[in-house]
């Protein structure tokens, strides 16, 4: 589980809670899927996002491990604008999550992580595409 917290200019800041499931392929490297939601100021509804985690961190490391993330996906937003002669419609689109941070080992069931990166949200309103790319952070308990 984690909480993140958005700062993009154009639709303003945003918090969320996002929880994953993942499992570890390889000596370091785990993958896994997640939902999330994510609130922005500049919106009514919230942006649910599905996404694919990827994750790298080294085993040998004791105290903090650094950790690569990568969490690419789908915003499946959908929500109606009323306009001058009717309505308009946006839907979500894709969306990612991709940064570094630390990993606090020496716990044996919970391990906290942070991370700094980039989020990116897309989305689609009558046919046209926007996309919207800020500063991302992430906070978060690694159950074990």
């Amino acid at each position: 589980m984690a909480v993140g917290f958005e700062s993009i200019q154009t639709i303003g800041p945003g918090a969320g809670v996002h929880f994953s499931g993942n499992a570890e392929v390889d000596n370091g490297l785990f993958i896994g899927l997640g939902i999330g939601a994510t609130k922005f100021k500049g919106m009514r509804e919230p942006y649910v996002t599905f996404k694919a985690n990827v994750s790298l961190t080294p085993t040998s490391y004791q105290g903090v491990k650094p950790m690569i993330l990568f969490q690419p996906g789908y915003g499946a937003t959908h929500f109606s604008t009323r306009v001058e002669n009717g309505s308009v419609i946006t839907r979500g689109g894709f969306t990612f999550f991709g940064g570094v941070g630390g990993l606090i080992t020496g716990i044996d069931q919970y391990q906290p992580y942070f991370a700094v990166g980039v989020g990116h949200f897309g989305f689609t309103t009558e046919g046209k595409p926007h996309n919207y790319t800020g500063v991302s952070l992430r906070a978060g308990v690694l159950l074990r």
